[in-house]
């Protein structure tokens, strides 16, 4: 079946802030909300930099994954480019 749909445990994170250009750094906003399975960062350019970069993130529970979206989605602290993150399901 090629319908798209979510594992409820996987979030997409876009509008990533430029402070955050390792994968240990994308981590550690999500680390405070639970067990985190994989954190990936995609490079936003051919180059390889992450600049403006999407991110995966899967946590072992759905209700982890459920408070970081609540908690996360539109966050961006003083001192970050202007930009706050947008989280969404993931489709699988």
């Amino acid at each position: 079946e090629m319908a798209a749909k979510s594992d409820d445990k996987t979030l997409v994170v876009s509008n990533i802030t430029r402070e955050i250009r390792e994968e240990a750094d994308f981590l550690k906003l999500f680390e405070p909300f639970g067990e985190v399975s994989s954190a990936k960062l995609a490079p936003a350019r051919h180059d390889g930099t992450v600049l403006g970069a999407v991110g995966f993130v899967t946590f072992v529970s759905k209700e982890d994954a459920e408070r970081a979206m609540n908690t996360l989605n539109g966050y961006g602290p003083r001192g970050w480019d202007q930009r706050t993150l947008t989280l969404d399901w993931a489709s699988i």
